[in-house]
């Protein structure tokens, strides 16, 4: 089976849609996740995962293990802080640390794991940008 970075996206889109709450992501960007950018003119606060290393099908080809490095990178009106955002990022953290995707079509499995973390706000002082990087790596189930 061979997977390409929109299988991962749809898993990831699948796991952030299924946990909600009060102050989860989904509930805070009003379902706003896009992959590599925005539409011109979205809705503030949104969230864009971008693939920034590594080649996706590789991940799955025979038994090279490649792994992926991807961004959340969270964008929010600058508000005299950067709380929602953080609120956004923290949810993003708990839902995807340490997490398992399955892959449709895919025996193997990735796992997430938080890695880095930046906060910028924007020179004019009307935007934030806080991303979060997350290495995913291939899983090859014990059972086969």
């Amino acid at each position: 089976m061979t997977a390409d970075m929109t299988d991962i996206f749809e898993a990831i889109y699948q796991r952030y849609a299924k946990f909600r709450g009060e102050q989860d992501a989904y509930t805070l960007t009003d379902g706003r996740l896009y992959r590599t950018q925005a539409p011109p003119g979205a809705d503030f606060p949104y969230i864009v995962v971008s693939n920034v290393s590594g080649i996706v099908h590789e991940m799955f080809s025979g038994e090279a293990l490649e792994d992926i490095d991807i961004q959340f990178s969270i964008y929010d009106k600058f508000r005299n802080d950067a709380t929602t955002a953080s609120a956004i990022m923290l949810s993003l953290i708990a839902v995807f640390n340490w997490c398992d995707l399955s892959i449709s079509g895919a025996q193997d499995f990735i796992r997430m794991r938080r890695e880095g973390m930046q906060r910028e706000i924007c020179e004019d002082m009307t935007h934030v940008h806080v991303s979060q990087d997350f290495k995913l790596e291939r899983q090859v189930p014990t059972w086969r």
